[in-house]
């Protein structure tokens, strides 16, 4: 997969999945219609970007990067609740091991699984949602290393923050 690019699935069959997403303010993400990213287009990208000036430099022209230019670019919220500000799952809170349940027992979660079962959901549920936000931070925000996924965001998320309305 990475020497091929980035593969961005858009499997939005279902409108209980799509209203999901939307309610989680990620509604502009269901209008991308890229199907993939050339790797050496996001090395281009990487090797041109000023990360001290935040600035995509290409041929002497400048692009900005700010919170308002990748929200107009992909639609990604802006603004509300860091994640980190959230209060952490109780200890007593079993969500994390009932999502876990989804993935084989003892198995390093990758994103290639998390993909998996989002493509064949049929159920907005609380685990459809832990699942789409997980891809999304791996995808758009931090990843980690050989596809596992970063899974530290998963103990902010409580389903009384992201309950559908």
């Amino acid at each position: 997969m990475f020497t091929r690019g980035i593969t961005i699935y858009n499997p939005w069959d279902e409108q209980r999945t799509k209203e999901s997403v939307r309610s989680m303010g990620f509604g502009a993400l269901l209008k991308m219609k890229i199907t993939d990213i050339p790797l050496k287009l996001g090395f281009y990208v990487l090797q041109k970007f000023d990360s001290e000036r935040m600035v995509i430099d290409i041929e002497g022209k400048e692009l900005k990067v700010t919170a308002e230019s990748v929200h107009d670019m992909l639609g990604i919220p802006i603004g509300g609740t860091k994640l980190t500000q959230l209060d952490q799952w109780p200890k007593d809170d079993t969500s994390y091991d009932e999502w876990k349940q989804q993935f084989k027992k003892d198995s390093i979660i990758r994103l290639s699984a998390i993909k998996n079962v989002i493509v064949s959901t049929t159920q907005a549920d609380f685990n459809f949602k832990l699942n789409f936000l997980v891809l999304f931070v791996n995808t758009f925000c931090e990843s980690t290393s050989m596809g596992r996924c970063n899974l530290f965001p998963l103990s902010y998320i409580q389903e009384k923050q992201i309950s559908a309305t």
